[in-house]
């Protein structure tokens, strides 16, 4: 029996752990035309194909025959009439993680090995949220409401990317990279900003200087350190001025310095992150880099 840890991706939901439960009994797996539990697809590109045809998410249970809670699911929430009566507004899929080759496929592509996760996916194939852990019929239907609510929304930034106006596109450029770098996909989100960012001149500014603050932020966990620091000098340049994004600008400028080895130059960023904006976001960061990397030290 493995072991097997259980969180949520962080999506603005609050991370949770779960003990571990006695083994429960496999139910087969329900058909999709039964009318009396909930739907599942064969196949993760099954689902994909319907949800696209019918404009519903996809809810994705990942799962492998050795996972208790997974078993749980099936008997306990699943089968829940208002559980059940909720999934009718998604195309459900169950994916074993140690099936066949799409199904192991899609698990590796999205890290998806701590069980169970329940997944939710847009027409289009971005996720949308993952809760890593079990939950009962109390719930559940909790989740999947927030899932529908999330859905509307990237569906809204989705319909965006088809716009002929250009600022409509950068909006939908910019909130799904930024929706997709809080969920760790940051390859998707980089590219999506920068995208954004090549038509955002019309746009809020300081929306302009978060793409550019998130998309520094990707290049700089790449070890791309002169292009982190491109970004931040382009935040910074935005007119006007805002403390909270340029606060965080120079955080990142700072970071910049430092992983090309200029270390003067990233001490003096943080301090002028901190004199920027004492109490803000940025502000312990910066107090800890500049403890950390003191001449002392």
């Amino acid at each position: 029996m493995r072991a097997a840890r259980f969180r949520r991706v962080p999506c603005g939901l609050a991370a949770a752990l779960a003990l571990c439960g006695s083994l429960v009994a496999v139910p087969a797996p329900v058909a999709a035309e039964d009318a009396e539990g909930i739907a599942w697809e064969k196949s993760f590109s099954a689902a994909l194909k319907q949800a696209r045809r019918s404009g519903k998410p996809v809810m994705a249970g990942f799962r492998a025959d050795w996972c208790p809670w997974c078993r749980k699911l099936d008997t306990v929430t699943y089968v829940d009439p208002r559980v059940i009566e909720l999934s009718r507004a998604f195309v459900g899929v169950q994916v074993d993680i140690e099936g066949g080759l799409e199904e192991r496929e899609v698990s590796y592509e999205y890290g998806f090995v701590e069980l169970p996760t329940i997944a939710f996916f847009s027409p289009q194939g971005r996720l949308l949220m993952a809760l890593k852990r079990y939950q009962g019929p109390d719930e559940f239907p909790d989740t999947l409401r927030a899932a529908l609510e999330t859905a509307a929304r990237v569906e809204r930034w989705e319909r965006g990317l088809k716009a002929k106006d250009e600022g409509a596109r950068a909006e939908g450029l910019a909130r799904l990279g930024a929706h997709l770098f809080a969920l760790e996909r940051r390859e998707e989100s980089r590219k999506l900003l920068q995208r954004a960012i090549r038509l955002d001149r019309g746009r809020p500014v300081a929306e302009r200087k978060t793409s550019r603050l998130l998309l520094g932020r990707i290049r700089l966990d790449q070890r791309k350190g002169s292009d982190a620091e491109r970004r931040a000098r382009e935040a910074l340049a935005l007119e006007p001025a805002s403390p909270p994004e340029d606060a965080l600008a120079l955080l990142l400028l700072g970071n910049a310095q430092q992983l090309d080895g200029r270390l003067e130059a990233a001490r003096a960023s943080w301090a002028l992150a901190l004199e920027t904006e004492p109490d803000g976001t940025a502000a312990d960061d910066a107090r800890r880099f500049l403890r950390t990397e003191s001449p002392a030290h």
